[in-house]
């Protein structure tokens, strides 16, 4: 009987399908309460066990970001569910404290490690809590009305689902006490193109106050 010829591991394998990020974003985005029963940690586990997403995602990082702005984005599906994005920072880069609406979500890094800073609006913007360090693999939870600001250590790839869309985002600006609202399209930073910015109010006039938990 001949020997069975056994597969050698340079032999051309079939390549997998293509990954089309929109459709699968917009999956998991659909399924957030039903299957992350509303629970952002819960979530980002569901999100990272999709192996082929997470490294598609990780390949369509957008190139570094223009002068003034500490991460690009990449917007991989947006839509009544919620909203993915792929963000880009360059070591170092550091965005400004920021709310996320009404949205709850995960921010998940996928390349390098990030620090992120919560906050709570009392009088002034005050630190909430000490910094906490995520690296690749590691999930951040976003929940209404939590405020926090994030920096990259090297070079960093995230990955951001939010369920519902981020709408009103608001950027805090300690120096001058003045909270901004931007456009749904602008990231945690106070725009050079003042068009979007949609609103502006000074802390003392703030009556909320948020504390990330």
């Amino acid at each position: 009987m001949a020997p069975t010829s056994k597969p050698q591991l340079n032999e051309a394998m079939p390549s997998p399908a293509p990954i089309d990020l929109s459709k699968r974003a917009h999956e998991l985005l659909a399924g957030f309460s039903a299957q992350g029963g509303g629970n952002p940690a819960r979530f980002a586990i569901l999100v990272k066990e999709d192996a082929a997403f997470i490294s598609a995602a990780l390949s369509a990082a957008p190139p570094a970001p223009g002068d003034g702005e500490p991460y690009s984005r990449h917007i991989i599906f947006a839509g009544p569910e919620g909203e993915a994005m792929i963000a880009h920072w360059p070591a170092g880069s550091l965005s400004w404290p920021h709310d996320h609406g009404e949205a709850w979500g995960t921010v998940i890094v996928l390349e390098g490690h990030v620090i992120e800073q919560g906050f709570r609006l009392k009088s002034d913007l005050e630190e909430a809590g000490s910094e906490h360090a995520y690296q690749t693999g590691d999930a951040i939870q976003v929940r209404p009305g939590g405020i926090h600001s994030m920096r990259a250590i090297p070079r960093s790839i995230t990955l951001h689902l939010y369920s519902p869309p981020i709408r009103e985002m608001k950027v805090y600006d300690q120096p001058t006490r003045i909270i901004y609202t931007v456009a749904d399209n602008c990231g945690a930073w106070i725009p050079a193109n003042r068009e979007l910015i949609k609103g502006r109010e000074t802390f003392d006039h703030h009556p909320l106050h948020h504390e990330i938990s």
